[in-house]
């Protein structure tokens, strides 16, 4: 069992550029809103839109800089995304708000997430 500890985290924006198929967003810590000075994005991919009765799981990496931004190619086909962040020493991990194909207005919040401003 891993315990992730430090200072909180949350994705302060996290959203599509319809264009290329990337997710881009921001990584703040929660108690004064500055970016994390660095991590992992891990954006969990469901792919179901061309066999919506076998979903396929992949994952793609997008570095988070010194100004906590990430981007990441998606996959065609892709149906939800979801991002988690890999924090550095000292940090803590967060999770983001669900995307859904087609639905980029609509962001669905996981259970458990802290409410973004």
């Amino acid at each position: 069992m891993r315990v992730v500890t430090g200072r909180a985290t949350r994705f302060a924006k996290f959203g599509l550029d319809p264009e290329t198929e990337t997710v881009r967003g921001l990584v703040v810590t929660v108690d004064d809103d500055k970016p994390v000075p660095g991590g992992t994005a891990l954006v969990k991919v469901i792919s179901a839109r061309s066999a919506p009765a076998l979903p396929t799981v992949s994952y793609v990496r997008g570095r988070v800089s010194n100004t906590g931004a990430f981007s990441a190619r998606l996959p065609r086909q892709w149906s939800t995304a979801e991002a988690y962040c890999v924090p550095l020493a000292g940090y803590g991990d967060c999770t983001s708000a669900r995307l859904t194909h087609g639905k980029q207005a609509r962001v669905v919040k996981p259970r458990g997430t802290p409410r973004l401003r």
